[in-house]
């Protein structure tokens, strides 16, 4: 990327980020790989999850001859006096990656970044193997941790239905008896959500099964009155972008299994499950599971997508797709000492089982 054809612009503002989205969102239209890079999806995290947790934009825009080529969706905040770098979308948004054309010289991207101001110390996790950003930040960053690995179905069968029959034996017969379980309590069905007006609904009662799930668990700090507004106003936008599937699993009146996914070019993604825990022995949400990757295989999705998460029923189900890395690399002393306290937990954490054993 020749200096004299790219101009590389701090988007660090409010207004600036404003401005930035249409020619943003031209971009994402002609460059877009996931939903997950919408300017949209990422205005809506700000708004509800990023300026209320202290987190200031950092966005990067690469011009080349006045035409928007490239953009990095960063995010800093302060920590224990550490300016640390991350992306913006953090928790919320799989897969995180630059958006650029194909020409960009995204190495040269990258190494404009680690010289660019205003923060100390990188942490950049979640980093697709397969993506536009791992190539270069293998060279320029250091990996902070192992890698993960993420799961999905890669349909081989022409329709759901033939999927389904390549399952076990003993899994199909504890499907239809799970099934014939919930008819019990009346016709079961799987129904999209449709309707602009009754997404707020849908998405108040998928979080209030969740909510119900963690507190069993003793776990759902992220389920905050904040985050269903921000999970229903992204619900919203992708119902207006053609990539919301919001669904329910009903059962006569009851509504036992609720799901908020996401269709794209790049597959189905399995985003936000729940189920109603009055009818865990019945499983309704493993019944949903099923209903969901049938419904992809029958609608040309070429893969069914687990995204983040080593849960059991995504190792046993899916197959390994892809690796997720996580970078970190320093700025300056500060950054540098921040580097080296990690460095030391980390050998820490990884000495420890010797030691007790």
């Amino acid at each position: 990327m020749p200096e004299r054809e790219t101009k590389v612009v701090i988007r660090t503002t409010e207004a600036d980020f404003t401005r930035l989205r249409p020619e943003w969102r031209q971009l994402y239209d002609s460059a877009g790989r996931s939903p997950f890079q919408n300017p949209h999806w990422h205005h809506l995290w700000w708004d509800h999850m990023g300026y209320a947790g202290n987190w200031r934009p950092y966005t990067v825009a690469a011009y080349r001859r006045d035409e928007l080529v490239a953009v990095v969706p960063l995010a800093v905040r302060w920590t224990r006096g550490i300016r640390r770098l991350e992306w913006a979308g953090m928790r919320f948004f799989d897969y995180p990656d630059l958006l650029a054309y194909h020409d960009v010289d995204v190495r040269s991207l990258w190494y404009e970044i680690t010289c660019l101001g205003g923060y100390d110390f990188a942490r950049l996790r979640d980093v697709r193997a397969d993506g536009s950003s791992y190539p270069a930040l293998q060279l320029l960053a250091r990996e902070a941790a192992q890698t993960t690995p993420v799961y999905a179905i890669d349909f081989e069968q022409s329709s759901g239905q033939d999927w389904f029959a390549t399952l076990s034996k003993r899994t199909r017969a504890n499907h239809a008896a799970s099934l014939r379980r919930l008819a019990r309590i009346g016709e079961t069905s799987m129904q999209l959500v449709t309707d602009a007006a009754a997404i707020p609904h849908t998405i108040s009662q998928l979080m209030m099964q969740k909510r119900a799930w963690a507190e069993k668990r003793g776990l759902g700090d992220e389920l905050t009155d904040r985050s269903q507004r921000f999970l229903e106003c992204l619900a919203h936008q992708a119902l207006s972008d053609g990539n919301l599937h919001l669904s329910v699993l009903r059962s006569g009146d009851e509504t036992t299994s609720m799901h908020l996914g996401f269709v794209s070019q790049d597959g189905f993604y399995y985003y936000l499950p729940s189920y109603d825990p009055s009818f865990a022995n019945i499983s309704p949400g493993r019944v949903h599971l099923v209903e969901l990757i049938k419904w992809a295989g029958d609608n040309g999705y070429g893969r069914f997508d687990f995204l983040r998460g080593e849960d059991p029923y995504k190792t046993s189900w899916g197959k390994e797709s892809r690796k997720l890395h996580d970078f970190m690399y320093p700025r300056g002393w500060v950054g540098r000492l921040a580097t080296g306290v990690h460095s030391l937990r980390r050998a820490g954490r990884t000495a420890l089982p010797m030691s007790a054993g």
